[in-house]
């Protein structure tokens, strides 16, 4: 019998085991999949003003609905920037919490302590889960397990007091699960099987189920109606990919080896295949078993919790460039097969026989594989440390998957492989013709000012990809720093089209307004890019000039002072607020502001000539 105290201390320790696996994930940076989309191109989690918070709760991004999930980027990036380390400890952190949760919920369903300690440590350490906790974008899978776990929890305690507070509780939580990711949708289901798990019978309880329901669907119906296609080609086939991915996870719950970031379908698509038709057979020994065992209670749950919360998203049908499964789905999902892991090494370890030596074997054999996936799971979180090595997996695998070489190409331009990038990019080119490649391509081409071969890549780009606003606002830029004002003032009005609210745009056009002494135009423009991003430097500083450029010289001051606030180490600001402070006859004020901008750039000539000017007047 484990006290209380003891407890409390051995599961810190397996938090404390979880934390060392994931550990090397605290030093990974940004990641080229899908981060810049959710994280930093996404131009409304750069303030927490009403408009962008608005705007959080109307934004699909890459046809997912999250913005619960974009909050929480955006409190980190109010706080501390773009600094990696904050969002991934983040990740962590969120990690640890649902691990602590599981070990709640395992005792709940009336697993010993040793038991419910062991399924825990199985969930925390499980390679598995590194994609969810080292993948920044994949905050939704942490975050939506929190609180589906803490609604579980809830309802767990409803049932057992029937104490409404509990339940209400329990549907709050669930609404926020959802707003973290669609998957929550599951909720429901896991709570019928909860009642049949306590005996409460499933069959009375249904209407207490409608309330996760309508708010799981309204939701998650959003990030469905955004990724409906047609689902498949025959039943036959539609029916042999579902099994497929049925059996993938189990398969890679088990034997977690060969993870990458994104699975193809076995080829050819056939029963022929032996990947096919082998997971057919191990489909319909699953249920064979789960009806011999049917007595075996926990066996039943674990294979049922794993069905209802992956249900959703087992695919039936074969779609370019999308991942038929992936690590990360897995998340939630593997809870029921570590309560049977945990309870099958508690079982052992608990042996009553005094003389047996099968306790200590057990323990010996916990350690061994504890070992073991604490290993694979710190070695996959530093594999996600370099893209290109991880895209290299997978070309290894689908050497025909044009997207794993554009992926690749970005991971290799990051690392300033510029040659290893253009290459990729024209393989992928070669294998399908690839918006993002000839967006790539067209970055390097600018970079090396080969301004003209850059804008055509970027072209292309935007006839393979009309809504593709990257590409527009990266040609409007270009535009711009060539002087083409007014083909730039076009691009950025088509991005502000697709992506209504990005401050940067609605900046940048401003300021192409500005070259073009477009005064009025520009400082609408500023004020907008202020409005929905109150840290839009540029904006404020461009705002400053057309300000003190009318004579408005209070209202340039105020905008400068707030840049300065921003940047407190931009000499040209200093300088500017000393014109606008001289201009206004506030010379000592001027003198201070050219003074710091000499401390900060000791050659700043002019900022010399203006403060040895101002001393004149001031005498």
């Amino acid at each position: 019998m484990i006290t209380p105290r003891n407890k409390v201390f051995l599961l810190c320790g397996v938090l404390f085991i979880v934390g060392i696996a994931f550990s090397p994930s605290l030093f990974n940076g940004f990641s080229k999949n899908d981060d810049p989309v959710h994280l930093l191109e996404n131009p409304t989690l750069r303030s927490l003003s009403s408009e962008n918070f608005r705007a959080m709760f109307q934004d699909i991004i890459n046809t997912t609905y999250v913005p619960l999930t974009t909050i929480s980027f955006a409190v980190e990036y109010y706080f501390f920037g773009y600094n990696p380390f904050v969002y991934h400890l983040d990740n962590l952190l969120l990690h640890l919490a649902v691990t602590a949760l599981v070990f709640l919920f395992l005792r709940k369903l009336e697993l010993s302590d040793v038991a419910a300690l062991v399924g825990a440590l199985f969930f925390g350490i499980h390679p598995l889960h590194v994609e969810s906790v080292a993948w920044i974008t994949e905050r939704k899978d942490v975050l939506y397990a929190l609180f589906y776990m803490l609604a579980l929890l809830q309802y767990v305690q409803y049932a057992q007091s029937q104490n409404r507070i509990y339940y209400w509780l329990s549907v709050g939580l669930c609404f926020l699960s959802v707003l973290a990711k669609p998957m929550a949708l599951s909720l429901p289901l896991i709570l019928l099987l909860w009642d049949w798990w306590t005996g409460r019978g499933w069959e009375k309880n249904l209407l207490e189920k409608i309330p996760y329901v309508v708010v799981g669907s309204v939701i998650a119906g959003i990030t469905y109606l955004h990724n409906a296609r047609v689902p498949w080609r025959s039943v036959s086939e539609a029916l042999m990919l579902w099994i497929w991915c049925f059996v993938f996870y189990i398969d890679k719950f088990f034997r977690p080896d060969n993870l990458i970031v994104f699975y193809q379908y076995p080829q050819p698509l056939s029963w022929n295949n032996p990947h096919f038709f082998l997971s057919a057979l191990f489909f319909c020994g699953l249920l064979f078993s789960v009806f011999y065992f049917r007595r075996n209670r926990l066996f039943v749950f674990a294979i049922l919790f794993y069905f209802f919360s992956i249900f959703f998203l087992l695919r039936f049908d074969d779609v370019e460039n999308i991942n038929p499964v992936s690590d990360r789905f897995m998340y939630l999902p593997s809870l029921g097969f570590c309560a049977l892991l945990g309870a099958g090494f508690a079982g052992l370890i608990e042996n009553k026989k005094q003389q047996s030596n099968v306790p200590k074997n057990a323990i010996v054999a916990l350690v061994f594989l504890a070992l073991l996936l604490g290993t694979k799971t710190f070695l996959q979180c530093r594999a996600w440390r370099d893209g290109a090595n991880l895209w290299s997996d997978v070309i290894k695998q689908s050497p025909q998957l044009a997207l794993a070489y554009v992926q690749r190409g970005a991971a290799y331009q990051e690392k300033k492989d510029l040659l290893s990038a253009l290459s990729d990019y024209r393989k992928a080119i070669s294998l399908k013709d690839n918006a993002y490649a000839h967006s790539n391509m067209a970055m390097i081409f600018k970079d090396a000012r080969h301004f003209d071969e850059a804008i055509v890549e970027y072209t292309k780009a935007i006839k393979l990809k009309p809504d593709f606003w990257g590409a527009y606002f990266d040609r409007a830029n270009l535009y711009r720093e060539t002087q083409r004002s007014a083909l730039a003032i076009a691009d950025y009005t088509k991005v502000l089209q697709l992506l209504p609210g990005y401050a940067e745009a609605y900046s940048n056009r401003g300021t192409a307004h500005f070259l073009n002494n477009e005064d009025d135009l520009a400082l609408q423009d500023f004020n907008r890019a202020i409005r929905f991003d109150p840290r839009a430097i540029n904006a404020i500083n461009n705002r400053a000039v057309i300000h003190a450029r009318r004579g408005r010289f209070e209202a340039a001051i105020k905008d400068f002072s707030r840049s300065i606030v921003l940047d407190p180490k931009n000499a040209a600001v200093y300088f500017n607020r000393g014109l606008a402070y001289a201009q206004s006859r506030q010379y000592d004020l001027a003198i201070t502001d050219f003074t710091k901008a000499l401390q900060l750039d000791p050659g700043y000539e002019e900022a010399s000539l203006q403060k040895m000017e101002v001393m004149k007047k001031d005498k």
